[in-house]
């Protein structure tokens, strides 16, 4: 039976909620003061045991209660409202009785592990994570004995459960497994099978290893991209494919046994299916994903590195194949840019994405396509892979799109624009234009632009929607780009194209304006701390996520790239930008 996403999030999502939000979305400082209770006697005789089956990850917090204290503090909004401290917030969570909560040591490393539950990638994953107890005894004592004992214990593999009572003073039954361990730990799992196989593992394994240098780490094991993951996500492309081939032969049948007018499904899946199977061949050949979560009082620092299995796999191939190198151009787009993207390629790899990318549309295009346009269509590409360099950045300014590169060749980066703009004339690419957009007219013109000169201009002019109500209709009645190859900021002659309603009024306002983003304090330093090794960065204002907070500082900032022989991501998230994504996801 087929597990809706939905319910199987669900059930992840239950165990995992404290983990993510105290750990995965928060880390700590790592001195608040620690339990004063010695440990029980039985953490140091009971080994550590080796790694469940199907271990997709496992994690450690260092002081919960800091993390998710700075965490609430800093976001604010629905979060505000939930407990103050791990305890209060797991018993809340796992709906346990409240007078658990000051017996869970919230300021004592947190352990968590997520495994392939019993019916694999299909079905809901299994959870486990354990906390330190203030006094074991004592906590038994509440629990278990007495005249009015909360709960009724059995014993599981040695893991005390916690039963639901019968009769008069009945406990409410609860979502999640949860246990009282030796060793002064009281454990969470999704279901009590999960409790055993797991719960030995977070509860003697993982509090026997080295601390971690961060706050907070989060490992993935080999194990998790050579089983569940890949057979997972294998199965997700195959299910994806086989819907495809179906919309495919439906088409077929209703212009009787003829391509589609627009895009072959059957062709765009074969011409996909090459690149999804090299991807999932990378993610098959790392041999560890690391995962360092960090906060301070204005967001949270996620450093993450990918370890390649083998010197010469495909994983390793790729991480010497990036071109990487410092953000700094970023500094240069205009002060008012909202957002920010840097990309970074040399000419052989910008070479093989123009040959790609032809071979795809001509692919996907069939019949569709003549001779002169796939012709056409090459020698753009070309033209711009060879007209331009090997830093690439866009941005969004005011109404617009701006994007900035080196010209290497200034005549064949300005022909690469005009020979794609010309392509809106061949019937392979005007059908759908005027198909699926309304595009009435594509015209091409000269506009005087004080500072640059002469710039040139394509305007797309679409017709009046048959239907109102249609979700096109929301699209302006003229939009296009304009471009132009001048001196640049630094001198050096660049490409400059602008997309809007009006994008010589964007190149206009450019010009105009001599403000550069990093003359921000905030701006720059957000890039310097990217590094030098870098072929991919983002930069978010506050005012990209929410227009009335133009100008507030930065939301988010991502950065890919390397790290002698891993690949390395760094993401620094903002607790604003958490505080939209909660308001958007969750309607707060």
């Amino acid at each position: 039976m087929r597990v809706s996403r939905h319910r199987r999030w669900g059930l992840v999502g239950f165990g995992f909620l404290v983990l993510l939000m105290v750990a995965g979305l928060t880390a700590a400082c790592q001195a608040c003061g620690k339990s004063d209770a010695a440990p029980d006697a039985a953490a140091s005789i009971e080994p550590p045991v080796p790694a469940p089956d199907g271990l997709l990850a496992e994690a450690v917090v260092i002081d919960p209660n800091a993390s998710w204290g700075k965490v609430q503090r800093g976001t604010g909004g629905a979060l505000a409202l939930m407990p103050m401290t791990l305890g209060g917030l797991l018993t809340s969570l796992a709906s346990l009785d409240p007078g658990l909560g000051p017996e869970i040591d919230g300021t004592a490393p947190a352990f968590g592990v997520l495994a392939a539950g019993p019916s694999g990638p299909e079905g809901p994953l299994s959870y486990a994570m354990a906390v330190r107890l203030l006094d074991e005894r004592r906590t038994r004592g509440t629990l278990f004995e007495g005249q009015n004992p909360r709960y009724a214990p059995h014993d599981a593999a040695g893991f005390t459960v916690l039963g639901a009572k019968a009769g008069a003073a009945a406990t409410p039954a609860m979502p999640a497994a949860v246990a009282v361990a030796r060793g002064g730990f009281l454990v969470v799992a999704r279901t009590e099978a999960d409790l055993t196989r797991l719960g030995p593992y977070v509860t003697r394994t993982l509090p026997a290893k080295p601390p971690p240098s961060g706050s907070i780490a989060i490992d993935v094991p080999r194990a998790a991209f050579t089983g569940p993951f890949g057979p997972y996500l294998t199965s997700l492309w195959s299910q994806f494919r086989t819907d495809m081939e179906q919309k495919d032969a439906r088409m077929r049948e209703a212009h009787g046994g003829k391509a589609p007018d627009f895009g072959d499904p059957r062709a765009i899946v074969e011409m996909s299916d090459a690149f999804v199977k090299g991807k999932l061949g990378i993610l098959g050949d790392l041999e560890r994903a690391h995962f360092v979560v960090d906060p301070s009082e204005e967001g949270l620092r996620i450093a993450g590195t990918f370890t390649p299995a083998s010197p010469d796999g495909p994983a390793a191939q790729t991480v010497r194949a990036m071109h990487a190198g410092d953000a700094t151009p970023l500094l240069d787009v205009p002060k008012a840019s909202a957002t920010a993207l840097l990309l970074r390629s040399d000419a052989k790899e910008r070479q093989e994405g123009a040959h790609d990318a032809t071979g795809a549309v001509v692919k996907a295009l069939g019949d569709r396509i003549d001779a002169d346009g796939r012709d056409k269509l090459e020698r753009a590409l070309a033209d711009w892979s060879k007209g331009r360099g090997d830093v690439l950045s866009v941005a969004w300014v005011g109404s617009g799109l701006l994007l900035r590169a080196p010209a290497t060749d200034a005549e064949s980066a300005s022909r690469a624009v005009r020979g794609l703009v010309a392509l809106a004339d061949k019937p392979a690419f005007k059908g759908p234009l005027e198909t699926f957009l309304q595009v009435r007219q594509v015209t091409t013109s000269q506009v005087d632009v004080p500072g640059l000169g002469k710039v040139e201009q394509a305007l797309l002019t679409r017709a009046e929607p048959k239907d109102p109500k249609a979700k096109t209709a929301a699209l302006p009645k003229k939009a296009g780009i304009a471009w132009t190859v001048h001196g640049g900021t630094s001198g050096a002659p660049q490409i400059e194209v602008a997309a809007a309603e009006d994008p010589a009024a964007v190149l206009r306002e450019i010009a105009e304006s001599s403000g550069k983003a990093g003359e921000d304090a905030d701006f720059a330093g957000a890039v310097k701390r990217l590094g030098s090794d870098v072929s991919l960065a983002l930069v978010l204002r506050r005012g990209a996520i929410d227009p009335a907070r133009a100008g507030g500082g930065l939301a988010l900032v991502v950065g890919w790239g390397r790290t002698g022989n891993d690949a390395r991501l760094t993401i620094e998230a903002s607790h604003a930008f958490a505080r939209e994504l909660i308001r958007r996801s969750g309607g707060f």
